[in-house]
């Protein structure tokens, strides 16, 4: 058994938010991919606030693009710390943290699933 120390980066954005033109979450995975990171997820939420306090209750059948939307990378702390000046330059207006979890075990069989319940 493997237990190694990573850091989390978590964005949270808008569905609809976008980056020269396409969907924010789609530009983030794409580059952190690029980045040689070992993987990223985007999740679409039910429901969320921010800033401004104003709660999202889309339908289940009607997506606004105001759907919370998290986007998940998990490495090696410096190679997450070397990839955040890239999330600060795309999501500008997002939520941007960052913890430290312990990876028990790193899986390098799974498919590629990260994106495809987004598209």
């Amino acid at each position: 058994m493997v237990w190694q120390a990573e850091l989390q980066l978590s964005i949270f954005v808008r569905a609809g938010d976008t980056y020269a033109g396409r969907p924010l979450h789609h530009e983030i995975i794409d580059r952190a991919r690029r980045a040689g990171l070992r993987g990223a997820t985007a999740i679409r939420g039910l429901q969320g606030f921010g800033a401004s306090g104003n709660v999202g209750r889309p339908g289940l059948a009607t997506l606004t693009g105001r759907e919370p939307v998290l986007i998940e990378v998990t490495d090696e702390a410096d190679r997450v710390r070397a990839f955040l000046p890239t999330v600060e330059q795309l999501a500008a207006g997002g939520l941007i943290t960052l913890k430290t979890v312990t990876a028990r075990r790193v899986a390098t069989d799974l498919p590629d699933i990260a994106t495809s319940a987004l598209t």
